[in-house]
């Protein structure tokens, strides 16, 4: 399906036998695409991890969601220090496999494709492409407790 260096791609690691889609081969070459477990910074899915939920406030409203190996609290803080919004936990799940956190924020991203990234880069430059309408909140809350309890279970792979 290779038309031209904007091309959607479909990747496999040699090491590690992982797949994924990249956006493009010009993000895959410029290092924001690629295998999560050859990655040298960022979150590692070999380590325990979490997957959280917060509520930004501000210029704008809205639901970030992600994941993290360091404290949910601690990336928070992280963020609010690159963000004009007010940021307050929601939720938070630790899984002591970190993959399991990185199945559910794929899952998070593939069922809400054409609504995240409702927050302007220039308002929250760090995680601004996880981040969702403030009016799905509630239902948000119980699909990804659900979904946290499918990963825990092993209906979700």
């Amino acid at each position: 399906g290779y038309v031209n260096t904007r091309s959607k791609l479909h990747l496999c690691c040699n090491e590690h036998g992982t797949e994924w889609k990249t956006t493009s081969y010009d993000k895959f070459m410029a290092g924001r695409s690629g295998c999560h477990l050859c990655k040298p910074t960022g979150y590692k899915t070999s380590r325990p991890g979490h997957i959280y939920i917060q509520k930004i406030s501000g210029v704008c409203n809205a639901i970030k969601f992600g994941i993290t190996n360091l404290s949910p609290e601690e990336r928070m803080k992280q963020q609010q220090r690159k963000s004009i919004l007010n940021h307050e936990m929601m939720f938070c799940w630790e899984f002591d496999d970190g993959y399991m956190a990185y199945l559910i924020e794929n899952e998070i991203k593939r069922r809400f494709k054409g609504v995240v990234g409702v927050v302007p880069k220039e308002i929250m430059d760090d995680g601004f492409t996880e981040t969702l309408p403030i009016e799905i909140l509630p239902n948000f809350l119980k699909d990804v407790k659900s979904l946290c309890n499918e990963v825990r279970h092993g209906l979700l792979s």
